[in-house]
């Protein structure tokens, strides 16, 4: 079997696993969807994104200090990186980890920060990011 095809077949396999996870997600079942992104993360190393998807459903299933200490490795990871991609996970793993902070606005700084760096639309809708200024934008007054 040549290289090319071994590495098609096995990026087929982790794609698959990656696509079940996501699938599992959309059905509350966050254990499931976890243990699928490990498994493809055997296969082949995961994209930033879906690392940053396995951090979140640590949150989802509560396991906040695993969550925590998911996010503090992954901003190391993006820390001082050129890739546009990054640099929005980075502001936005910075943001997850304020927001498990009680009395820190610090994520809407940083997601101002983010929403000015010109990524893939990829990056920004499966980790969407909200100022402060942009939820109060958002309300719409009361009728009558």
């Amino acid at each position: 079997m040549s290289i090319a095809a071994r590495y098609s077949r096995l990026w087929s396999r982790s794609t698959w696993k990656i696509i079940r996870a996501i699938i599992a997600e959309g059905g509350s079942d966050f254990r499931r969807a976890i243990e699928l992104l490990d498994e493809a993360a055997e296969i082949a190393p995961l994209m930033p994104v879906f690392r940053v998807r396995r951090a979140k459903l640590l949150l989802r299933l509560e396991r906040v200090d695993d969550a925590y200490g998911a996010f503090v490795a992954l901003r190391q990871d993006f820390k001082g990186s050129q890739d546009p991609d990054r640099q929005y996970l980075y502001h936005y793993c910075t943001a997850m980890l304020s927001l498990m902070r009680p009395g820190s606005a610090q994520w809407s700084f940083e997601a101002k920060q983010a929403n000015a760096i010109n990524c893939s639309w990829g990056v920004k809708a499966m980790h969407p990011m909200v100022t402060a200024d942009g939820i109060h934008e958002n309300i719409r007054p009361r009728k009558g």
